[in-house]
């Protein structure tokens, strides 16, 4: 099999980025031909892994023929990125013809037997207009939903022609019922896959440090959608000794939310650490290191990290993301290693009522408090074996639906 993968980001950094990566990865041991489209800076390569075979057709941004950063699905990503919110007319076209061209290229050279499309959004639809004459999948990430419905760059020719791909992956239950209303699309287009990680990084290992001693960790941009202002104010009115407890955020931010952040963070009475971008194999080490994950994201798609945590034998707290509850299903909810918040109501999508914030800050320091509770009183310790949701589980049951 022949596939061309599709995606106007970064494959790498986000968490659309990594999936790219890690099925790509997936389908090179089932030797298939691969081949993809990525949009990257103008002094980067599309660096996967340099033992598979991947041909590679890159759209170079910050130069002369698409002279502003590479466009972000999110409103604030971990890398310098432009808004499609911010897109004017004359980007606007330079965007569709640089892409336009390296597509047609790549059909051209690499005659693939199926191409996949990452988010139902304005690349995708580009290239169902462009190719009539292959098989197209679109795998939703959920950033595109809240785009679509948040701003109205080329709405309708994005949904004309999502709704003539040959079959779209969406990562829940939920999320495909969004799909079908959303596009009108025929239910049977539609195949729920969910997500994955690599269990050949996260992985438990029993590593003692002082139990009095606790390490809460963060992992994913860092940005005001995610949660983070509440969970810093939370972490900082923790009723712990200053020295017994502390917060650990891995990812990167830019501009004012990031500032605003750490300097927020900068006031805590509590240790508050900023690990930057980490290697995977790194973010493993640092949850092995810790006790705590903590997820309070106001919107997600679905999101890998938290079962990279509990691999890794963290006990989780994360907001209660649609679908998520479906996704990890009864054993993981049952396990006592997993806590969900109840959500604050939402205007556009993510961004938080004012009023329900200090009720979502005040189950946050509850929650962790009580995980705090649990672990000093050694209850729910068993570490959960959730190898079935690896990325090699994900790529067999995308290669079914292919």
């Amino acid at each position: 099999m022949r596939i061309l993968h599709v995606t106007a980001q970064k494959p790498f950094k986000t968490g659309s980025g990594i999936y790219v990566r890690k099925i790509i990865e997936q389908f090179d041991k089932k030797n298939f031909k691969q081949a993809i489209i990525a949009g990257i800076s103008e002094e980067e390569n599309i660096d996967i892994d340099t033992d598979l075979y991947l041909e590679k057709y890159p759209v170079h941004f910050n130069t002369e023929e698409i002279p502003f950063s590479v466009v972000g699905m999110s409103d604030v990503m971990p890398y310098e990125s432009t808004r499609y919110r911010d897109l004017d007319e004359n980007m606007l076209d330079y965007f569709i013809k640089i892409f336009s061209r390296q597509i047609m290229k790549a059909v051209q050279i690499f005659n693939p037997d199926i191409i996949i499309c990452h988010h139902l959004y304005l690349l995708t639809a580009l290239t169902r207009s462009l190719i009539k004459d292959k098989k197209i999948f679109g795998v939703c990430h959920g950033t595109d939903l809240r785009q679509l419905k948040s701003i109205d760059l080329k709405r309708n020719f994005i949904k004309d022609n999502i709704r003539k791909l040959d079959g779209i992956l969406a990562l829940h239950n939920n999320q495909k019922e969004d799909i079908k209303e959303y596009f009108n699309i025929k239910e049977s287009l539609i195949h729920v896959t969910g997500s994955g990680y690599d269990d050949s990084i996260f992985y438990y290992k029993d590593s003692y440090h002082e139990k009095d001693y606790i390490k809460v960790i963060y992992a994913g941009k860092i940005s005001f959608s995610k949660g983070l202002m509440p969970l810093v104010e939370a972490f900082s009115s923790l009723r712990i000794p200053t020295d017994k407890i502390k917060l650990s955020l891995a990812g990167m931010g830019n501009g004012y939310e990031y500032e605003k952040i750490l300097n927020t963070a900068k006031k805590s009475p509590y240790k508050i650490e900023f690990l930057g971008n980490l290697r995977q194999e790194d973010l493993a080490d640092k949850f092995r290191e810790s006790d705590i994950f903590i997820l309070p994201s106001f919107y997600e798609g679905l999101p890998l990290v938290l079962i990279e945590a509990l691999a890794s034998g963290l006990y989780v707290i994360t907001s209660e993301i649609p679908g998520v509850r479906e996704w990890l299903g009864e054993k993981i909810n049952n396990s006592g290693k997993i806590r969900y918040l109840p959500l604050p109501r939402l205007i556009n999508v993510d961004i938080p009522i004012e009023e329900d914030l200090p009720m979502f800050k005040r189950n946050i320091k509850n929650k962790i408090q009580e995980i705090i509770k649990g672990i000093n009183e050694n209850k729910d310790n068993e570490n959960l074996d959730v190898t079935y949701l690896s990325w090699r589980e994900l790529s067999n049951r995308i290669e079914k639906i292919l």
